[in-house]
């Protein structure tokens, strides 16, 4: 529950252990505050999907990104606290259309914490770092990094 006063400590600190400066630091405190303002954005999908979305997202990082352990664990959720044959027409509906809603999420969260930044007026250097916080140096990552480049 007190997942971004978490995150944002444990960033603050290693801003400071790096020596970044009051103004570097400034830039990761609003970025650590907003980086995961969109990840409810698409809670409705997610949980229509996979039923609880917070259950969800409490095993997202049990497996790697877009490995077979990642993929069976993620199938296994679906559909999850329905009836067999409900879960069943979810799993059917996810392999037609599922799949491409899950693609541009992490994107989708990546954009609207941007854009709150834009709109309450934090500076460039903040939209900047809330718009690449998704960012990852793996085939996944690329296909975020691709998305933020044609955004610019």
């Amino acid at each position: 529950m007190e997942h971004v006063l978490r995150q944002s400590r444990i960033a603050l600190r290693l801003a400071e252990l790096a020596g970044l400066d009051d103004g570097q630091r400034s830039i990761v405190y609003y970025t650590s505050l907003l980086v995961n303002v969109g990840c409810h954005s698409d809670a409705h999908e997610q949980a229509k999907w996979f039923g609880d979305d917070t259950a969800m997202k409490s095993r997202k990082y049990d497996h790697p990104m877009l490995s077979v352990a990642g993929a069976v664990g993620m199938l296994r959720l679906l559909g999850r606290g329905q009836p067999l044959l409900h879960r069943f027409k979810i799993g059917l509906e996810f392999a037609v259309s599922g799949v491409r809603d899950l693609d541009g999420m992490i994107n989708r969260h990546a954009a609207v914490a941007r854009s709150l930044a834009c709109e309450i007026g934090l500076p460039e250097a903040v939209q900047a770092a809330v718009g690449a916080s998704y960012e990852q140096w793996d085939v996944w990552g690329a296909r975020s990094r691709a998305w933020v480049a044609d955004q610019r």
